[in-house]
């Protein structure tokens, strides 16, 4: 008897889009997470006066690193699966947004802030006198991208939003059932 090819049923291609989109899901907790996690083992760690990038100083440096580089990944995982969710332009957008966010994150982990205001153990109490290269891109990768991202994002929902009929437009409009 010949094989025959058909298509493939669509929910494994729904299931593995929802899949992307989980990826995005977990990222932001995981990250909150892992780093809270951390903090009871870090000597001098005091989460009124550090961030959580601090958290890549020090003995045990390398779980904040792997957290960045993870939660990184899992954003640009999860651009992917808004791209294939959303059509047009607002799918590109997304993929953008969710890509450079993670992007950001894999730049700010593999360049950690400078030892300052007392952390690590013996950094000095201040900040530091002059930004080193490290210093730039930790800041430039993870903080200046996740503001322009989450600014960006903004709009891009606002200007969306503002697409949708009100709630007077769409009790006019005739229900499907």
């Amino acid at each position: 008897m010949p094989i025959t090819l058909t298509n493939p049923p669509a929910a494994p291609v729904q299931h593995r889009r929802a899949q992307l989109l989980d990826a995005g899901i977990v990222a932001g907790p995981l990250f909150v997470l892992v780093s809270f996690a951390q903090i009871p083992f870090r000597d001098g760690f005091d989460m009124t006066r550090h961030a959580f990038s601090f958290l890549l100083l020090a003995p045990g440096g390398w779980v904040q690193t792997i957290n960045f580089l993870l939660v990184g990944l899992l954003y640009i995982v999860a651009g992917r699966g808004l791209r294939r969710r959303l059509s047009g332009s607002a799918g590109r957008t997304a993929q953008i947004l969710a890509t450079t966010l993670g992007a950001g994150l894999i730049v700010g982990g593999l360049f950690p802030p400078p030892p300052s205001f007392g952390y690590p153990v013996g950094a000095p109490a201040g900040a530091p006198a002059q930004m080193n290269t490290t210093a730039v891109l930790h800041a430039t990768g993870f903080t200046s991208w996740l503001y322009l991202v989450v600014s960006v994002a903004y709009l891009v929902t606002s200007v969306q939003f503002r697409r949708l009929p009100t709630a007077e437009a769409a009790e006019s409009l005739p229900h499907r059932g």
